[in-house]
């Protein structure tokens, strides 16, 4: 289980209480899950050592679990509506008038990160159009060497079998080889595309 799926499993646990300590028992245990990967420990192992989201939301409501201190819990500064109104309204001003800059920015990482993921996989295709040349050499060069033996002419024969063994040899470790670089790029991609997920995620549920 992630830290996301903890969270809002706790918080639909939790969802007969009021808002307020819905949100402070949320980031109570969230920090709690941080603490504990800061200190070297899983992000599962975390969660796994505080119990399951059953027995939380069980003391919680019996009034049996430790109340968030207010050093662990921050309450948040109340604004007035007019200054949030302000700050929201400074906050799309912002973004309006720094469109020329940041916009050309995002459109180049992101077309970085395209070329990265087209190169890293361009390799691994690369790799696979090796393997099947390999395979190409071994078969004709089993077929090419029958003939040679037929026609017959025994050392051209012997050297194209040869080859052909040489060959099966390459392709056979080649295929391992390409079988882990395909896994290993899915890895990467799945593990980048997590990380960008987790950035927007993380601070909604924050």
């Amino acid at each position: 289980m992630t830290k996301l799926d903890f969270l809002y499993g706790l918080r639909d646990a939790l969802r007969a209480l009021p808002r307020e300590d819905i949100e402070r028992y949320v980031e109570y245990y969230s920090e709690m899950i941080d603490d504990r990967v800061e200190d070297g420990m899983t992000e599962s192992d975390a969660i796994s050592e505080l119990g399951s989201i059953e027995e939380i939301a069980a003391r919680i409501l019996g009034d049996t679990a430790p109340q968030p201190s207010a050093r662990e819990v921050k309450e948040p500064k109340k604004e007035p509506k007019e200054e949030k109104r302000l700050t929201s309204a400074g906050t799309v001003l912002l973004i309006v008038l720094g469109f020329p800059l940041w916009f050309p920015l995002l459109v180049a990482a992101f077309s970085v990160l395209i070329s990265l993921v087209a190169v890293l996989f361009s390799l691994v295709i690369t790799l696979w159009a090796v393997e099947v040349s390999l395979w190409g050499c071994a078969i004709g060069g089993l077929v090419s060497g029958a003939v040679a033996f037929v026609i017959p002419n025994i050392s051209a024969g012997l050297m194209l079998v040869g080859i052909a063994l040489f060959c099966t040899g390459l392709s056979v470790f080649g295929f391992y080889g390409c079988k882990a670089a395909t896994k290993g790029a899915a890895w990467l991609v799945a593990k980048a595309a997590l990380a960008i997920k987790s950035i927007f995620v993380h601070r909604e549920v924050a």
